[in-house]
């Protein structure tokens, strides 16, 4: 086996989101919006892989174009998730629809009780689920990811009656998976969308909105932004600056690099208030 000495470079941030809803919140129609936002509009990059055989309800509408689509029929296994990545990947695609991963842990704890239930059958289950969020991690294309959510609910007393009460969502994953994306979105039945997690910076604060084709967008020029920053810091120190400055109030990406080209120019270590410092002086 031969070796080969090539330039190093650096690869664009390839962005991983998450829509999570009940049923019948939106989280498809709001997938397809952001994914060809990202896609710049293009809907020959964007691609749906179609758990829940629900994305030709919107095929042949002129607002989504002529978007991709694989039919993904069960077992819902974590291997055949990764196979459908790997595929849009090697097919051009800039940006793939996972609708939904909850199949797949669904197909994790079937296989569990398969094996015999025991907590040391998840010795053979949990390395699958995370080669799984490994291939999510890693691939080379913008990735969103749908969770359906179930909705609990507690009984209590007034006077003579019984009131419901909605007490909490709960994403139908397993506990944690929140943790691997840059934006998480929880919808409600009005379809409005309210970022629970967000590592850009550029949802925090604001109130539920619809998600659309501008979300797209403003994350799209978020990555493109960021990726011109200079090389000097580490891409944590780079996404953690962009979340300072929008967070003292600084929206424009221009501005944005301006100001972090020269917070970085000398390399030295920054904190939140020498941030705001620079940005509001």
């Amino acid at each position: 086996m031969g070796f080969t000495i090539e330039e190093a470079q650096r690869n664009k941030i390839k962005l991983k989101l998450a829509i999570t809803s009940p049923s019948g919140g939106g989280k498809t129609y709001s997938s397809l919006q952001l994914g060809l936002g990202l896609a710049g509009s293009d809907a020959s990059k964007v691609c749906i892989v179609d758990t829940e055989d629900s994305a030709h309800a919107y095929a042949g509408r002129p607002e989504f174009g002529k978007f991709k689509r694989i039919r993904f029929d069960k077992p819902h296994s974590p291997e055949k998730y990764l196979e459908a990545i790997s595929l849009m990947a090697r097919s051009g695609i800039e940006v793939g629809i996972l609708d939904s991963i909850t199949p797949e842990w669904n197909w994790c704890k079937n296989y569990h009780e398969k094996l015999g239930g025991r907590f040391q059958d998840w010795g053979k289950v949990t390395p699958l689920h995370n080669k799984f969020i490994k291939g999510i991690i890693d691939a080379p294309i913008h990735l969103i990811c749908t969770m359906r959510r179930k909705t609990d609910y507690t009984i209590s007393r007034e006077g003579d009656r019984s009131v419901v009460t909605k007490v909490g969502l709960k994403q139908e994953q397993r506990d944690g998976m929140e943790y691997e994306f840059f934006v998480v979105w929880a919808l409600n039945q009005q379809h409005l969308a309210e970022a629970e997690k967000d590592r850009t910076g550029i949802f925090m604060n604001r109130p539920a909105e619809m998600i659309g084709q501008d979300t797209g967008r403003e994350l799209l020029e978020w990555v493109n932004a960021v990726q011109d920053l200079p090389y000097t810091a580490s891409d944590q120190q780079k996404l953690t600056l962009f979340q300072w400055l929008r967070a003292v109030g600084v929206e424009d990406n221009a501005k944005m690099k301006s100001i972090s080209d020269e917070l970085l120019s000398d390399g030295a270590v920054m904190n939140f208030e020498e941030v705001r410092a620079r940005a509001l002086g």
